[in-house]
């Protein structure tokens, strides 16, 4: 199986760290072959990075992301994806590995691997293209109610309320290949204005609930930013009919999207993790930064301190209760939504 990693330079730490994580804890997974697609990884970086695979006897491929760009642009006149290639590009694993018909996992940047993925390596895949990690009910129904555009409104519908994550995505290339994978992702993008997580999104529309093998939450473990893991576990089970516990207490692979454990305003309760193998890494005792995103930048100072004093108190009961009631109500949007579909 082919481990596939994007990163530009501003996210080489990261990345570093996520592929440092893997590697301490699959080093003895024979079938596993590194590729790095890099977007100006500066030398210094792309050194430390090496000294990673060296460190455990493994060899990486750097491949360069621009040249893979370049094709995918004159092919589909694409710009690039919220300032940077690497959303486009994991929709062209066809592109990257052309004549390759094993698996192909993709691993987003901003993850932590805690653990083996034998269990990933000898999936019995039938005929299914893909296998990724439905977002939970909360997970989907939030998108639904305060993120999603009409059309992504409409592909979550069309699923019957369920809606991938592609942060851990692994390909069947042989099924994908098989299937028409490259034709449908085509038809998926043609004409789409609208979506908010453009390549994610356009992977729900390309393949349906048939073509996708549910890969178990601990792959994909993404709940830690839920305030109350008890309400979200009864909620979570009541509705899925599975219990949650174990994934939360141990999952192998932790992913972070839109609480980067490298913030010090990290609201993730996983976020140790991350500073766990930081200090192991050839990036030991780079301190955590500021969170800043350009939304806080925009906020009045009033409304900053607010902010930060909302994050601080986001673990308590009484916030806990809070998202929990938001919940509920999303939770009852999307009930209804999946009705009317």
């Amino acid at each position: 199986m082919r481990v596939l990693y994007f990163s530009s330079n501003e996210y080489a730490m990261f990345a570093g760290i996520s592929i440092l994580s893997m590697l301490e804890n699959n080093s003895d997974v024979e079938e596993l072959e590194f590729f790095l697609l890099e977007d100006n990884i500066s030398t210094q970086n792309k050194s430390k990075i090496k000294s990673i695979f060296d460190k455990y006897n493994k060899e990486c491929h750097f491949l360069d992301a621009n040249v893979c760009f370049q094709t995918i642009i004159q092919k589909y006149n694409m710009k690039d994806y919220n300032g940077g290639k690497t959303g486009w590009l994991r929709i062209f694993p066809d592109v990257i590995f052309p004549g390759y018909e094993g698996d192909v996992l993709y691993m987003d940047s901003d993850t932590i691997v805690n653990g083996s993925i034998k269990g990933l390596c000898h999936l019995e895949w039938g005929d299914k293209v893909i296998t990724a990690s439905n977002c939970s009910p909360i997970g989907t129904a939030r998108l639904m109610k305060w993120f999603a555009g009409r059309e992504e409104m409409e592909i979550i519908q069309q699923r019957g309320g369920q809606y991938f994550n592609s942060g851990i995505i692994i390909y069947n290339m042989k099924n994908f290949k098989e299937k028409k994978g490259r034709e449908r992702m085509d038809y998926a993008m043609t004409g789409l204005k609208e979506l908010v997580f453009i390549d994610q999104s356009v992977l729900n529309k390309a393949f349906g609930n048939d073509d996708v093998l549910n890969m178990e939450h601990k792959y994909n473990y993404y709940f830690h930013i839920e305030p109350k893991y008890s309400r979200f576990i009864e909620r979570t089970g009541e509705l899925e009919g599975i219990d949650m516990k174990p994934t939360v207490d141990a999952p192998v692979i932790v992913h972070y999207p839109g609480e980067r454990p490298w913030f010090k305003e990290s609201i993730s309760r996983k976020a140790y993790l991350y500073e766990k193998y930081r200090d192991i890494s050839p990036w030991k005792g780079t301190e955590l930064s500021y969170w800043d995103s350009p939304q806080y930048r925009r906020l009045k100072l009033i409304d900053k301190i607010f902010e930060r004093i909302r994050r601080k108190i986001y673990h308590t009961r009484i916030y806990g209760y809070y998202s929990y009631l938001k919940d509920s109500k999303a939770l009852r949007f999307a009930e209804k939504v999946k009705r009317n579909g």
